[in-house]
């Protein structure tokens, strides 16, 4: 949840802005869009209604949902609630052999026009082999990122969403080597 709240706030902090308040209690009122998930899709959407919790300032971070991970499906529904924006989730693109098209290639062309376009990129790595102490490039293994940039020279770079031990920045083999082969944004 980390993850992709971080996300939002990065592209689009004022939709953060917009859904919290505080009120005369010392709570805050939070609004947030119902969604559905349309499976065959993969892709959640707005139904037109609001939400509305009251959240105390006290923040559960260790028993609570913040700690217990997500799937890319959670991921699309929380960038659906909190912007009001269908999510989508997309495979990475395959090589395109008749027009001389790696898939590398167009997996960072796809992420920087995402990127370009202002929307966030969600990813979660692979799990750790049994052969492997870790994973390589600095990654935890079954954990969400960010994908924050492509550089001028195809290099991808991830944020951590807790904000300390970033990766190194990866080709994109490396980064297909070692993500899930799918990734979360807004439509």
């Amino acid at each position: 949840m980390i993850a992709t709240l971080g996300a939002i706030a990065w592209h689009r902090p004022e939709v953060i802005e917009g859904c919290v308040r505080p009120d005369e209690h010392g709570t805050y009122e939070v609004r947030l869009h119902e969604t559905r998930y349309v499976p065959e899709q993969g892709r959640s959407e707005p139904t037109g209604r609001m939400v509305t919790l009251t959240v105390t300032p006290d923040l559960p971070m260790r028993d609570g949902r913040l700690d217990q991970g997500s799937t890319a499906r959670d991921r699309a529904e929380i960038l659906t609630q909190v912007t009001g924006e269908p999510a989508i989730n997309r495979t990475f693109p395959k090589a395109m052999p008749e027009a001389g098209l790696a898939a590398e290639s167009l997996l960072a062309a796809k992420f920087w026009h995402l990127l370009d376009d202002d929307k966030p990129i969600l990813v979660g790595t692979r799990p750790r082999r049994p052969d492997e102490a870790r994973l390589p490039h600095g990654l935890i293994d079954s954990h969400a990122y960010e994908v924050v940039a492509v550089t001028d020279v195809n290099m991808i770079q991830v944020r951590n969403p807790w904000n300390r031990r970033h990766p190194e920045l990866m080709t994109p083999k490396q980064f297909r080597d070692n993500f899930r082969p799918y990734y979360t944004t807004l439509e």
